[in-house]
């Protein structure tokens, strides 16, 4: 009999393509390609929010596991002042998890990812947010850095400049735009490897298309996560409100207990996690 596998369904499609169109077998083969590099990507991610939380767990007692465990801890707070930093700025949600992703771990990905989503906020208000942190700044950009950090098109670039303070210096910025840092790159790369800029191409969009797969393999984790129970609004529904208790700085004494209580078992431990590092970042600040 035979086989009738989507595999095998997209073999025989690839072949018959190959056939009817011979001079675009180059474009199939990388196709074949990238979606294999995506699949890697997708695969190599964590798989469970079970594993996400006990990235936070003990690793042991001697020196060297205290250092990880701090350091973990560490990068979290950093995650989670990104995106507020974000949200009180009205940057793009891209520009977000692009920063996430380059300063922190997968992991602090994933909680950002899940924060982020219970955000009650519509564009049209982080559009109006980002225009006045724009205009209010004391410095200007590029204007492909604009359009990365707040999610714009190039006129609404020029509309927002035309409104702002005129000369002012640019930002000394740590975080550019892929489009700049590209052009630099590819400039010097030209220069030294003239005959290999195909494949320098071919590299670069593999490494993107890798991480693609790998991140959206963890937004598909946080979202399975959230539909577990079947009532995926409660859970977003008591983060709301512990964002507003962990805003209002809240003692820790006085965080009802029903939020913990109310959420579905498998979500208790994120909750309880969440909690915690409050109660460490009042500590360090007190």
């Amino acid at each position: 009999m035979e086989c009738r596998t989507s595999g095998a369904l997209r073999r025989k499609a690839l072949g018959r393509i190959l056939d009817l169109f011979p001079d675009d077998r180059d474009v199939y083969e990388n196709w074949q390609k990238y979606a294999q590099i995506y699949a890697m990507g997708y695969k190599d991610a964590p798989d469970n929010m079970d594993d996400i939380v006990d990235y936070w767990g003990s690793l042991g007692y001697d020196y060297n596991a205290g250092f990880a465990e701090g350091t973990r801890r560490a990068l979290l707070r950093v995650a989670l002042s990104i995106v507020n930093n974000a949200i009180k700025h009205g940057e793009s949600e891209g520009y977000l998890f692009d920063q996430v992703q380059t300063c922190a771990s997968p992991e602090c990905f994933a909680i950002v990812y899940l924060l982020y989503s219970c955000l009650q906020q519509t564009e049209e208000e982080r559009l109006e947010i980002a225009k006045q942190d724009f205009i209010q700044k004391e410095t200007d950009d590029d204007d492909e850095n604009i359009m990365m950090e707040y999610g714009i098109g190039l006129e609404t670039v020029k509309e927002w400049k035309s409104e702002a303070p005129q000369n002012r210096p640019y930002t000394k910025r740590y975080h550019a735009a892929d489009p700049v840092l590209l052009k630099g790159a590819l400039a010097v790369l030209q220069q030294l490897f003239p005959d290999q800029q195909s494949a320098y191409d071919e590299i670069e969009t593999g490494l993107k298309i890798y991480l693609t797969g790998f991140y959206d393999s963890v937004k598909r984790l946080v979202i399975t996560w959230l539909k577990k129970s079947g009532n995926p609004e409660l859970i977003i529904q008591l983060l709301q409100e512990l964002n507003i208790l962990f805003r209002a700085n809240t003692p820790p004494d006085q965080i009802p207990s029903y939020i913990i209580n109310r959420a579905p078992e498998h979500t208790k431990p994120l909750f309880q996690l969440l909690i915690n590092f409050y109660k460490e970042s009042l500590y360090e600040n007190s």
